[in-house]
């Protein structure tokens, strides 16, 4: 009996070391530019794409991981650094840089995760998205032609982490509904950050960009909390819809108004707005710290302005 259990053993032995490079198997060595990858993959070096995209996605349900390496191109018009163009979902891509393409990701799948990645150079956007719940992570987009991050469709994208910085067009752009941003930064683009209905924006940061902070247009609500939206060439803030609720944000020295919303049934409380109006550091006497305009329904709350350049600092008045 002893004798047959170490048999055994050895046939178990056996068998995990056959099976071993099996399973090994599924996962795809990125070697080259213009790889179609089907199952998990991992980049073995950086890459210089001249006149070709990156790295193609294949398959749904696969991870893309960089590890750490660059994939750069030499921004060939309509070349891609990571593909996913085919509408594969559930797709990953992590850990490492994406620069100097047409666009640096594209992906067209729902439930797409972008994680610990760097957009910059790219001709046109850094990361462009379509399909629902897309997911960002710790992604930083900067330099690029127009848009850092673009989610130019579908509903619940999740951004958290992220910072976009000049870039020609808009810093974070999510055009779909029901985004959520978090603990994220723009600055220095031409505008901030764009977000559509029922978006949820929390601890996040627009500062020196050339137009506007943060703007948003919905028809179901939109909120704001603990935001900042500072020196940027226009408004801080800007929203226009019903049922916007804006609290615990600040907006100081902006070149227009500090925040603006333009719809009914606002709720703005515990926002500060200080010297705004003062475009160059010149004065007009135009410029007010809050700026509701309602159509039928006044706005509630209670708010600290200052300094502004419109001596009424607030407008209705009894917002502060």
């Amino acid at each position: 009996m002893r004798y047959l259990r170490v048999v055994l053993l050895g046939a178990v032995v056996v068998a995990v070391v056959a099976f071993g490079p099996e399973a090994g198997a599924a996962t795809t060595q990125i070697s080259g530019c213009d790889q179609t990858v089907k199952t998990n993959a991992v980049l073995t070096k950086g890459l210089f794409c001249q006149g070709m995209p990156g790295i193609v996605v294949g398959a749904s349900g696969i991870t893309i991981d960089l590890k750490g390496f660059r994939v750069r191109g030499d921004n060939t018009s309509g070349n891609i650094g990571v593909d996913d163009t085919g509408g594969f979902d559930k797709v990953t891509v992590k850990d490492g840089v994406v620069r100097n393409f047409d666009t640096g990701v594209y992906a067209v799948g729902d439930k797409v995760v972008i994680s610990s990645l760097v957009v910059s150079g790219n001709s046109l956007s850094g990361v462009v998205t379509f399909g629902d719940s897309a997911k960002f992570t710790s992604v930083t987009a900067s330099g690029n032609g127009t848009n850092g991050i673009a989610v130019a469709g579908g509903s619940s994208a999740s951004i958290t982490s992220a910072a976009a910085s000049g870039n020609g067009a808009t810093g974070i752009q999510v055009s779909g509904v029901s985004a959520s941003i978090r603990s994220s930064t723009a600055s220095g683009n031409h505008n901030g950050i764009l977000v559509g209905s029922s978006a949820s924006l929390k601890s996040v940061t627009a500062s020196g960009n050339f137009a506007a902070g943060i703007t948003g247009s919905t028809t179901s609500g939109l909120s704001i909390a603990s935001a900042t939206a500072s020196g940027n060439g226009t408004n801080g803030i800007v929203i226009s819809g019903p049922s916007v609720s804006i609290k615990s944000s600040t907006a100081f020295g902006n070149g227009d108004n500090g925040i603006v919303v333009n719809g009914d049934a606002a709720s703005l409380k515990g926002n500060q707005a200080d010297a705004n109006g003062f475009p160059d550091g010149a004065s007009d006497l135009a410029g007010l710290g809050i700026l509701v305009v309602p159509t039928t329904t006044a706005p509630t709350g209670t708010n600290t302005a200052g300094g502004n350049d419109d001596r009424a600092e607030c407008d209705p008045a009894a917002l502060c």
